[in-house]
């Protein structure tokens, strides 16, 4: 089985292929070099799926419109990706990396709590889906 990488900006949530362009990206040399440090407006034909999670919030995930099919069959899968994505983020090798100040002890204990209680909550299921060209 392969493995599960985690989501990142501007690209399909499912596929990672390209679903916005680039305002600009990490120069070479840079921790994350050649990643998007910006991303414009999804391309038109990429589709804003809203998840419900067992939270009872919601959040918005952003495919590319052939994916958009398989959003309900891959959940499980691609929470596991955006799981990846926060723990990765709020890692200590990724803030040196990107030159942010270390958290303090306590900034930890919250982040560390605040990771646990995503691992908790689970996508229940979509609750509507729009392509990008129809988001105002």
């Amino acid at each position: 089985m392969s493995e599960v990488r985690r989501k990142r900006l501007g690209l399909c949530s499912i596929c990672d292929c390209r679903i916005a362009d680039f305002s600009a990206t990490y120069p070479q040399g840079h921790f994350c070099a050649g990643e998007p440090s910006k991303a414009d407006r999804p391309h038109d034909a990429a589709v804003r799926v809203t998840l419900i999670l067992s939270s009872g919030s919601t959040m918005d995930i952003t495919v590319c419109g052939p994916c958009d099919r398989f959003v309900e069959t891959g959940l499980a899968v691609l929470w596991k990706r955006i799981l990846l994505g926060f723990k990765y983020e709020s890692s200590n090798e990724f803030r040196e990396g990107m030159r942010l100040k270390a958290y303090t002890a306590e900034q930890r204990i919250t982040v560390n709590s605040w990771l646990r209680e995503m691992t908790r909550i689970i996508p229940l299921g979509v609750l509507y889906r729009r392509n990008w060209k129809d988001v105002k």
